[in-house]
């Protein structure tokens, strides 16, 4: 039975992704279960973003600069790369996702 009707509306998003430290392995697990829907599970799912940090936000950088810090830094750090789903992280992607949502939800009403 697919129960995905009950499931709340929501899309999640889990920011700071970098101040979960390397060796903090039980809340790195806990935050790969929610992205990989066996924890806390929303309809439309979680996303997982990294914004700049206050050394970042000085140096004024671009917004692709900091899209590209963003991806470095899931592509470089365990376990956001090691989770096959790369499309629930990043600004660019929740923006994309987001967006085609509402549209969906315009044209239904």
């Amino acid at each position: 039975m697919d129960y995905s009707d009950c499931l709340p509306v929501s899309i999640g998003v889990l920011t700071k992704p970098d101040t979960v430290l390397p060796t903090s392995i039980g809340q790195l697990q806990k935050w790969r279960n929610v992205l990989e829907g066996k924890a806390n599970v929303l309809r439309h799912g979680y996303y997982c973003v990294r914004l700049p940090d206050e050394a970042e936000r000085l140096k004024r950088l671009s917004r692709a600069e900091t899209e590209n810090l963003a991806e470095e830094f899931f592509q470089a750090r365990s376990p956001w790369n090691e989770m096959i789903n790369r499309k629930r992280f990043g600004v660019p992607n929740l923006v994309r996702d987001a967006s085609a949502l509402l549209v969906q939800y315009i044209e239904k009403k």
